[in-house]
């Protein structure tokens, strides 16, 4: 895959009462053709002031930024538009326009003395809206939109740019989780199609390990740490990012999960529907559920499949069948 942006030796920061603040330093990064790129970190890190630096949004104050092979520097403005287009998290203030005229404006790099539209301006325009979706908003009032179709609609105004890099500063802030998923997959699907370079922030951390094929992870005065989502796991990389007392990250499932003491090891047989859940609400109680290999030490088994109740059996004793998770836990805790 070839660089479309690489730093060498970066420094980000601001100035602050005319003495250089600097948030994180030494950053050797590189964005490539056709992946998508999910930046990781906790609040405060400075995932915004990377990609607002990245952008040309904000000065860097040491090192270098290459887009496309020539450093930041050397572009105009008009030329930067040409190669990274930006969705922020802020909402940008556009009046009342039409869903159509908001796109529009990301032709604004490439139109003449007097802003008019050429044809080949509508044609650009017209495939983006329809590989984004949204035909059937064109012709509404951006006001009008729920946020979830209002970010649809600044994605696709950063499409208009016609830029082989994309910057999103968490694309799916403030939205319900099934809009989170619908915008996660549409940048997946955008990046495979267009073979763009897109580079999102975000707090989904499940989305990005699904969907992401590159993963960067951003740590207080720490090397940023990037990688395919599955070697950031299996190298340890995510607990050591995000792992506090109270969570831990289980790779045996992929997820964050309470790092709780368990008073009680049972083990458990149920189909794979069930399992997932039953264990969940198990962990939830204080119950750790015992590997295949390891004796239970109250010798207690839950056994479902899917045709019979929730049964509880105990060596020794009778088994109790049970029609709810919830009873079954009753049971358990007493």
């Amino acid at each position: 895959m070839r660089n479309l942006l690489k730093t060498t030796d970066l420094n980000i920061g601001y100035q602050l009462r005319g003495e250089q603040k600097v948030v994180h330093q030494k950053m050797n990064l590189s964005l490539a053709k056709g992946e998508l790129t999910s930046l990781l970190g906790v609040n405060g890190v400075g995932k915004s002031t990377l990609l607002r630096t990245l952008a040309g949004f904000q000065p860097k104050l040491s090192g270098d930024i290459l887009l496309d092979g020539r450093s930041i520097d050397s572009f105009s403005q008009r030329e930067r538009a040409k190669l990274v287009s930006v969705v922020l998290t802020d909402q940008v203030v556009v009046g009342d326009l039409f869903v159509y005229e908001v796109i529009a404006l990301g032709r604004h790099p490439y139109l003449g003395f007097f802003g008019r539209l050429t044809s080949e301006d509508h044609k650009v325009i017209e495939e983006v809206v329809h590989s984004v979706g949204i035909g059937e908003l064109t012709h509404r009032r951006i006001s009008s939109l729920s946020d979830g179709e209002r970010q649809k609609v600044m994605i696709a105004k950063a499409l208009a740019q016609q830029t082989p890099i994309i910057i999103l500063d968490e694309p799916t802030a403030f939205l319900d989780l099934p809009s989170r998923i619908e915008i996660t997959m549409l940048l997946r699907k955008l990046t495979d199609k267009m073979d763009k370079a897109i580079l999102l922030s975000t707090h989904d951390l499940d989305l990005a390990l699904d969907l992401s094929d590159k993963i960067w992870l951003m740590g207080k005065e720490r090397e940023v740490a990037c990688g395919a989502p599955e070697d950031l796991v299996l190298s340890g990389a995510f607990n050591s990012y995000f792992e506090r007392d109270s969570i831990i990250f289980d790779r045996s499932i992929g997820r964050f999960r309470l790092n709780e003491k368990h008073e009680k090891l049972i083990s458990l047989d149920a189909d794979a529907g069930s399992h997932f859940w039953i264990e969940k609400a198990l962990h939830r109680n204080g119950i750790a559920v015992a590997n295949k290999n390891v004796k239970a030490e109250n010798h207690l088994r839950v056994v479902r499949d899917a045709t019979k109740p929730y049964k509880l059996v105990s060596v020794g004793c009778k088994e109790m069948e049970f029609e709810t998770i919830n009873e079954l836990l009753v049971e358990l805790k007493n």
